[in-house]
């Protein structure tokens, strides 16, 4: 794999240095100058392991050992207003000085797979002993709402995304015959209800990336899938 970067919204890249030749990029957030990334290469300790740049790239500086022993997967990391959220085995995190120093949230210490924040809202997939689970703060993750209940059923959530008042999350089941199945729901009231979303997409949307990602004003899925947040009709990408 290789790392590139845009300035320009896309319609240049140019590729930056990355800590190893051969590796596996999970996923990567940026605030300013800095860059985080979290990856996989073979001659590294443990796998996926965390990695900083001060300088866009130019230079990196291995985090994992900033971090307790007993965390064995750091599992996303996202930028919201200048302040890095790591989702791990063991916690959440969050950087608010571009990565330098990291702070764990006590409130919860049960895994975090990801996150997703807007204001003043953290929405957060995080480890259950049955399925991983959704819960949800307002006071900055000192305290959280379980909101697994008001989601249709399912064996495990993939991905969830904040964006103004809408909530995108994707539920993954299976069937008896070993068949996995998409379902992309959202929300306008912050979990309570749900509504399935799938105008524009195949029947089965079954895929290897059940990420959401955000750019300006357009929600973008698995990267094949695009729609507006005043929208409610996924586009396919051209």
């Amino acid at each position: 794999n290789s790392l590139y970067k845009t300035s320009n919204n896309g319609q240049n890249w140019n590729k930056i240095n990355s800590p190893f030749n051969t590796f596996t990029f999970n996923k990567i957030a940026a605030i300013g100058n800095s860059i985080c990334i979290i990856m996989a290469a073979d001659n590294l300790p443990q796998s996926p392991e965390l990695f900083l740049s001060q300088n866009k790239g130019d230079t990196w500086t291995y985090l994992t050992n900033s971090f307790p022993s007993y965390i064995y997967d750091y599992n996303d990391i996202i930028a919201y207003n200048n302040t890095y959220y790591l989702s791990t085995s063991k916690g959440l995190y969050t950087s608010n000085n571009n990565g330098l120093n990291w702070n764990k949230n006590l409130s919860l210490d049960s895994g975090f797979y990801s996150v997703s924040v807007y204001g003043n809202k953290i929405f957060a997939i995080t480890k259950s002993l049955s399925k991983n689970v959704l819960k949800k703060s307002i006071d900055n993750g000192n305290t959280w709402v379980d909101l697994r209940n008001s989601l249709p059923n399912y064996n495990y959530i993939s991905s969830v995304l904040s964006v103004g008042n809408k909530l995108y999350i994707n539920l993954v089941s299976w069937d008896g015959n070993g068949n996995t199945f998409d379902s992309l729901y959202t929300s306008t009231n912050d979990g309570a209800t749900w509504k399935l979303m799938h105008n524009g997409l195949p029947s089965n949307i079954n895929s290897q990336n059940k990420d959401f990602y955000l750019f300006n004003d357009t929600t973008y899925y698995n990267s094949l899938y695009k729609v507006s947040i005043y929208d409610t009709v996924w586009v396919p990408m051209q």
